[in-house]
């Protein structure tokens, strides 16, 4: 199946490799929120969604689509583009890709009759996707503090994908690693696994808090508020690796000259084209068009 009509916005560059992998294929690739200044055959650089006068076929929005429930997440242009105008634009044989899809939005495409699909409902892209993330979250400490990450004492807040995949590559640098986790299922696997633990309430009342190197948080909600910053040392390195809004008290944090990196999207920053891979995979297996896209 080919000469495909696909309406690409927004998001980072991951989504910009797409549309180029997907043009070569030969569909035809209108693109909103990025700037393709090369001519590539079948991709058309558009300014509006008004400006599409054709069925489209598929609309693959960023792998974090929206903060807002009303507009695309869009980073390098200053364009706006609504839910409602994309939904306008959509019919029953449109596929839309979203990434970290809420409530609101998957009640709107149902109330439409419209179909869609969340990247992180497939767990090979979720998996792979906390490998980029940890190896991005390395390579920022790395170059961000002045020790090297041997013996190294750091703490990892919480204990999902992205931190399990953690803890598995920093154990190769004989790290001291301490996991605070809620659940006691997840303290004791992070122990079998060569970490000490603690409860995630416990942060601010174990003295190994003020000896910490270096923090990885994967946890969206408030874990370093003003008085556990404090507690830290100085040179500590912070390295947030949670989706808005985050774990740490940022102005705070700014204040008191804590290093603090909040690193958003590490997969489309850090290694591009293998997480471009994993949402053309995607893509083609949803709409069970695999290598003839």
């Amino acid at each position: 199946m080919t000469n495909l009509n696909f309406l690409i916005i927004g998001g980072d560059i991951r989504l910009l490799y797409l549309a180029e992998i997907l043009a070569k294929k030969n569909n035809t690739i209108y693109l909103i929120g990025h700037y393709i200044d090369k001519d590539i055959k079948n991709i058309i650089n558009l300014n509006d969604i008004s400006e599409i006068n054709c069925d489209i076929n598929c609309i693959i929005l960023p792998v974090i689509t929206s903060f807002d429930d009303e507009t695309v997440n869009i980073l390098f242009t200053q364009q706006k583009v609504y839910i409602d105008k994309i939904i306008e634009l959509s019919d029953e044989e449109t596929t839309i890709f979203v990434g970290n899809c809420s409530y609101i939005l998957s009640e709107k495409f149902k109330d439409n009759n419209i179909k869609f699909y969340d990247y992180f409902t497939d767990e090979k892209l979720t998996i792979l996707n906390a490998i980029a993330t940890s190896e991005g979250a390395i390579k920022l400490a790395i170059e961000n503090t002045l020790k090297t990450l041997y013996k190294s004492k750091i703490l990892i807040t919480g204990f999902g994908r992205i931190s399990k995949i953690l803890l598995n590559h920093l154990k190769g640098f004989n790290a001291d690693i301490l996991i605070a986790a809620r659940s006691q299922e997840q303290r004791v696997w992070a122990e079998s696994n060569g970490a000490k633990s603690i409860h995630i309430k416990d942060i601010a009342k174990t003295n190994t808090i003020q000896d910490i190197d270096i923090v990885f948080n994967t946890i969206p909600s408030m874990i370093f508020d003003k008085n556990t910053l404090l507690l830290l040392k100085k040179d500590c390195l912070i390295i947030d690796l949670a989706s808005k809004p985050g774990g740490v008290d940022f102005d705070f944090a700014k204040k008191t000259n804590k290093k603090i990196i909040w690193a958003g999207g590490l997969p489309g920053k850090i290694s591009p084209l293998s997480a471009t891979e994993y949402i053309l995979e995607v893509v083609e297996k949803n709409l069970q068009i695999g290598e003839n896209i």
